[in-house]
């Protein structure tokens, strides 16, 4: 293990930040060896912020087994042992913390009957923190609880204050605030963890209380804060070590089918939710249909700056998919569409279509707000009158459709009133009421967001809310520790049933099921058999879930069998919940639905299949055709290339392995992740240790990954991101003219070209072994029907790019035996004259004519006027006629090879023919164009310019 420690104190003071980032090896526990997993990456967070020199490891077990003696002791034969300590923020996919020392207990507790929390809680000493902020700080310990006699609140009994503070929420002054606060912002809250070295622990959230800018302390925190060791009550001072998660936040959140399936398909159309759907299904089906790379990118793009089904426009908006992101990036910046055909460019489209057509099944394309939950008893006046109110100042005041995720039941959508008013009045980013309000949704607040809908945008949706039947009667039982021993603490902690029986209840809500009673046997904490909804029943269990991180209390997995198998039996109406995780689902073919279920989901997933499309885009399966396109004449050393050589074979290992992991564990993309943030933190290192520029070691990364014959070349694109887009906005300075061969292979070679505009695309093609760049075209600006054109000629490979796009002029000036063109000049529009006709005027020979030979080719005086010639096939030769303005023959003789390719078989031609040299024995001929001027042909015979090479290869 490495820590990377960094201090930036304060001048003349006893305060700063620290910057850590860690590496943990990961010792798999079952087969006793290290495991070739990439290490797991740590950022500011209070373990190693507190204990940097400490030696911790990851030991691992598969998530699904009941040994718990896979986590003992782990002895190296240097003789150092590890321990299990505590848990990592990984614990449920098997995931833990060791040590060489262990610290967990010093935080939760040396008692045995205390252990649990080190796997409970032991999460929270790993959470990544935005930053890490030390300092000296006078503070109290209260008690939110705490009341005084006549039962008001007083939650510090030392000093005989109320703070106002709440369940894991304190209070700082308007200085701790603003220090804490990444916009310096003292009425922003933030979610927190603190510690006090080898004594406590503690996270919440935190907000300005102006009461303590008069007072001695900065800093009250209440006991239900601290998740191990509970400080006393009272004034304290210590140097304690503040991380901020987050700041208060107005971020988005899809509804998704846990929201829609309680509501009748008749009331979603009426709220314009379906006809945005439709919308939304009809402008990617017509942008697919364009198989136009770039208008798929905009839509991305829209897709991210847009706020659907929100009247209050805001700017923080949180995108699902890492990746999306930095490819609207990628695409916006390639001004000259080098990468539009690059594997890992098209591989990442398709699977982001694939995702927004999963997305528009789930959510009808229908974004909802979401904000930090605090806890302001100011509002349980209300509450106890019957009446539900809010404050969150970043929407106008007004009704507005409050839901948690994920929901229990349709009570779990109510329709609260938003007034500015309470104690985040001035707060953004926030919503707040009362904890008992809170509780009602089933959820406990210490920064958990609620998501919100306009409910005057939603209007029949609210209706409905304000209609429904009774709340069934769900419980939220107490939380309860966990009994036995660390390890067998650690082994029961990994499962979580929470995407169970949220798939359960929608199998029972889209069969109109929750009413059935069913006989549930004993389970969990369930002592006896009893007979219950099946509905509430699971709507229980969906709570013990959500508890299940913080509590021992147990599912009753045997009363979910139960349910499990009766749906089995009774019903088949929801085969998309489950085909919506399939990798072919929206890529391959529609999603399965049933043609006869009624309820909601089932008919939005229909509306989604009508427009489905498959994807049809062009990519170049070699990323090796890529090797030269960017980063070309940047310097680099063999030991450069050799790294990034090694570390690419490293990196695709390992990314198999996690997308093999993830395919096996419901597309969960956390190894991906981890993976993705062990490269970026190697390259980050690389550019801090070598002292060579970043441009340079990405172009050492860019011509390695360019080297393999499979894959995407992703590596390149994780971690020179910023390096990649400066390269692009660069683009090519032009295009210059290219010869183009092997045009009869196609249907450009049955005809003839002269400056007719063609719109290219430039690829990859691997044919005989060798890898080309071949040029597709059309006549069609807005065709994406392209025809192979031909190949780029060898030589001039340095000058265009796969994937590259333009427009130009096409020029015969190549032939087949058969009269076909085989070779063309693509010449820019805007290239001078000069140019054309350097390339397309006739410049051939030298032909050399015998006395005896030849005579009347001999004989005559070559003087350069306009003669017509016509190239006829004899044999294997083609034979030159040439005419007088009468028609004449006047001789004829066999052109050399590779000039013979340079006329239209049995077409005439204008040309002139200059003599170069006689002797007494003999002639020299030269050929020229018949429209080339007198001046030309002097300067070319005067300055030595030598006739053009045979295939017309000029080189650029």
């Amino acid at each position: 293990m490495t820590t990377y420690f960094k201090n930036f104190r304060f001048p003349e003071s006893n305060d700063g930040f620290i910057f850590t980032e860690t590496e943990l090896l990961i010792w798999d526990c079952v087969k006793r060896q290290w495991s070739a997993d990439p290490p797991v990456v740590y950022r500011n967070n209070l373990l190693f912020g507190n204990h940097p020199y400490h030696v911790f490891i990851i030991g691992q077990i598969p998530k699904n087994t009941k040994n718990p003696e896979f986590l003992n002791k782990i002895v190296f034969e240097s003789g150092l042992v590890f321990e299990l300590d505590l848990a990592s923020n990984s614990r449920t996919h098997g995931r833990f913390t060791f040590a060489n020392k262990p610290v967990g207990d010093r935080y939760f507790g040396r008692r045995p009957e205390d252990a649990w929390r080190r796997i409970i809680y032991g999460s929270i000493l790993h959470t990544t923190c935005r930053q890490l902020y030390y300092a000296p700080v006078e503070y109290i310990i209260g008690d939110d609880e705490n009341l005084t006699s006549d039962g008001v609140p007083m939650d510090d009994p030392t000093n005989g204050l109320h703070w106002e503070t709440s369940d894991s929420h304190g209070k700082a002054s308007s200085y701790l605030m603003r220090t804490l606060s990444q916009d310096d912002d003292p009425d922003r809250p933030v979610q927190f963890r603190i510690g006090l070295f080898n004594y406590w622990c503690a996270k919440g959230t935190l907000a300005k209380n102006p009461a303590l800018n008069d007072s001695p302390w900065d800093l009250v925190l209440t006991l239900s804060s601290f998740k191990g060791n509970k400080p006393p009550l009272g004034n304290k001072s210590d140097k304690l070590l503040i991380g901020t998660v987050q700041d208060a936040f107005d971020g988005v959140s899809n509804p998704g089918w846990m929201l829609w399936q309680w509501f009748r398909f008749e009331d979603l159309e009426r709220d314009g939710i379906i006809s945005t759907l439709r919308s939304k299904c009809y402008r990617l089906s017509k942008a697919l249909e364009l198989n136009n790379i770039k208008a798929i990118a905009d839509l991305f793009r829209i897709q991210i700056e847009e706020s659907d089904g929100l009247e209050i426009p805001h700017e923080n908006i949180v995108e699902e998919d890492v990746y999306v992101d930095n490819l609207v990036k990628i695409i916006q910046a390639d001004k000259d569409s080098l990468l539009l055909r690059h594997p890992y460019v098209v591989q990442r489209i398709l699977d982001r279509v694939q995702g927004l057509w999963i997305s528009l099944a789930k959510t009808c394309g229908i974004r909802a707000r979401r904000f930090m939950t605090m806890p302001d008893e100011y509002f349980q006046q209300y509450y106890q009158q019957g009446f539900r109110y809010f404050c969150c100042s970043s929407l106008p005041e007004g009704k507005y459709i409050v839901y948690p995720f994920p929901m229990r039941h349709w009570g779990d959508a109510q329709v609260w009133t938003n007034v500015h008013k309470g104690q985040f009045a001035d707060s953004p980013g926030t919503m707040a009421t009362s904890l008992q309000q809170y509780a009602d949704l089933g959820r406990d607040f210490d920064g958990d967001p609620i998501q919100v809908l306009p409910a005057n945008q939603f209007s029949n949706i609210a209706s409905a809310i304000k209609a429904q039947r009774p709340v069934p009667p769900t419980d939220k039982p107490s939380k309860i520790p966990l009994e036995g021993t660390l390890q067998e603490i650690a082994v029961g902690s990994m499962t979580n049933l929470t995407g169970v029986c949220a798939t359960l209840l929608a199998r029972i809500q889209a069969a109109d099921l929750f009413d059935v009673v069913l006989r549930i046997p004993a389970g969990g904490d369930q002592l006896e058999e009893k007979q219950v909804a099946i509905g509430i029943f699971v709507g229980d269990q969906l709570q013990i879930a959500v508890d299940s991180l913080k509590s021992a209390r147990p599912n009753n997995e045997a009363g979910l069998k139960v349910v499990t198998d009766f749906l089995n039996e009774v019903e088949s109406f929801t085969p998309w919940i489950k085909d919506l995780k399939a990798g072919t689902c929206y890529r391959d073919r529609p999603c399965n639905v049933n043609p006869d279920a009624r309820d909601v989901m089932s008919d939005i997933v229909r509306i989604v299949n009508s427009h489905w499309r498959p994807i049809n885009f062009t990519i170049d399966e070699q990323p090796r055709s890529y090797h030269d396109v960017l980063f070309a004449g940047v310097p680099t050393t063999v030991d450069m290339e050799q790294h990034a050589t090694e570390y690419r074979n490293w990196y695709r290992k390992e990314m198999g392995k996690a997308l093999e992991w993830k395919r096996k564990n419901g597309g969960s993309s956390v190894r991906v992740r981890l993976l993705v943030a062990s490269a970026k933190q190697h390259w980050e290192r690389l550019l801090a240790d070598s002292r060579i520029d970043a441009r340079n070691w990405a172009a050492a990364f860019w011509r390695s990954t360019h080297k393999a014959e499979t894959g995407t070349a992703g590596l390149v694109f994780v971690i020179c991101l910023r390096q990649i887009l400066e390269e692009l906005r660069k683009g090519v300075s032009e295009v210059r003219p290219l010869d183009i061969y092997n045009v009869q292979k196609g249907s450009f070679g049955n005809q003839f070209w002269w400056g007719e505009t063609v719109h290219c695309e430039v690829y990859g093609k691997e044919e005989g072994g060798r890898n080309r760049l071949a040029i597709a075209a059309s006549l069609d600006p807005s065709s994406s029907n392209k025809q192979f054109l031909g190949y780029v000629a060898d030589r001039q490979r340095s000058l265009v790019s796969s994937g590259m796009r333009f427009e130009t002029q096409a020029y015969s000036y190549r032939y087949a035996r058969d009269g076909k063109t085989s070779g063309v000049w693509l010449i820019p529009k805007e290239a001078p004259d000069s140019d054309r006709q350097r390339l397309l005027w006739l410049d051939i020979g030298i032909y050399t004519f015998n006395k005896e030979g030849s005579p009347s080719t001999y004989e005559r005086n070559w003087t350069g006027k306009r003669l017509n010639a016509i190239a006829v096939v004899a044999g294997d030769a083609v034979v030159l006629k040439v005419l007088d303005q009468n028609g004449t023959q006047i001789t004829a003789f066999r052109l050399l090879r590779g000039h013979d390719t340079r006329f239209i078989p049995d077409r005439y031609r204008e040309i002139k023919i200059i003599e170069t040299k006689r002797t007494s024995e003999f002639v020299k001929l030269r050929i020229f164009e018949g429209r080339m001027p007198a001046k030309e042909i002097d300067k070319r015979l005067n300055s030595g310019i030598p006739p053009s090479p045979p295939a017309g290869g000029h080189v650029f």
